[in-house]
């Protein structure tokens, strides 16, 4: 997990992760722990975007460059392939 890196959560909705991105930019995710086509993804994508536009979240961070990211199980085999070939450990 990044330093400074989170979930966030208020009454109206959850994001998954939120980061530091730069010095003024910010990553905003959400997590699928399942293969997506990609009709879905970016309709989760938008989702994601609307949700934080129209969170107490969103209204704080006005002005940052914001990145949206949706990880699937895609990412994450992705991600220990690339683990495992450079020897790290979990």
């Amino acid at each position: 997990c990044w330093p400074g890196s989170g979930r966030y959560w208020e009454k109206e909705g959850e994001i998954d992760l939120v980061a530091p991105a730069g010095p003024k930019g910010v990553l905003i995710a959400e997590c699928k722990w399942m293969e997506l086509k990609e009709s879905e993804e970016a309709r989760l994508k938008e989702n994601l975007e609307r949700k934080f536009h129209d969170s107490a979240l969103g209204k704080n961070l006005e002005g940052k460059k914001v990145s949206y990211r949706i990880f699937s199980q895609r990412d994450l085999a992705s991600l220990a392939a690339r683990n495992i070939d450079k020897g790290d450990e979990y």
